[in-house]
Parts: structure tokens; sequence; C-alpha cells
């Protein structure tokens, strides 16, 4: 499919590795994966594989996610009512869409560290 793609002129796909940590005030883990997929729908982009954790702040300690040879973890600390997360995801979207991706995430999880990649 892909080749066809590009044979027809079409804008060409990229992988993409994307990393959202830090803390969060968001209510659960379900929102932040209704987060993600609401991104992803507006980048026009699918998720080919993910994995991520959520732990409250209180009870954090030191954690962290470890897939496709990277190792992420939440910034600091927080002492707030908050979850302390970490996900990794590896994407498919369009080339011209990766720095609307990039700048979705970043609207809609500002408090976290986000990468596009």
């Amino acid at each position: 499919v892909r080749q066809r793609a590009l044979r027809a002129g079409a804008v060409p796909l990229r992988q993409a590795l994307i990393t959202l940590s830090g803390h969060t005030q968001v209510s659960s883990d379900n929102a932040i994966w209704n987060g993600i997929a609401q991104v992803m729908k507006e980048a026009n982009a699918n998720i080919e594989d993910a994995t991520g954790t959520t732990v409250s702040s209180a009870q954090a300690g030191t954690f962290s996610v470890n897939a496709f040879n990277t190792r992420i973890a939440p910034f600091a600390k927080s002492e707030n009512d908050e979850l302390a997360v970490a996900f990794l995801l590896k994407a498919v979207v369009r080339q011209d869409k990766l720095s609307k991706m990039s700048d979705l995430f970043h609207t809609r999880f500002p408090g976290l560290v986000c990468t596009v990649t």
C-alpha cells in the first residue's frame, strides 16, 4: 500500500516515536489514552505499538517505562494529588502531519514532557 501511495504522488508516511512523561491532573489513565486517541484521529495517524503506566504521585517513588530501546520516567516527584505518567508510542503518520501531531500533543498535554521524533 505504501509503495502505491508513493507512486501516486501521495505524501510519504513516517514512523514516529512519541513519549509523554511527567505529572498531570488528569483524572485517570483512561483520560490520557482518550487524549492520545483524539490526537491520533486529528493527525490522521495510526498507533502501531504503545506502552504506558500511571501511578498516583503520592505513591510514585521512582518508576520508568522501557520499550523500543528507550527508557522514560517522570521528571520529578510531585506532592500534589496528581498522576505520574510515562507513555511510549510508535505511530505511522503522513510526513506533512508530523508537526501538527507534535503541536496537538503539546496542546492536549501542556503539563507533560512530550517528544515526537
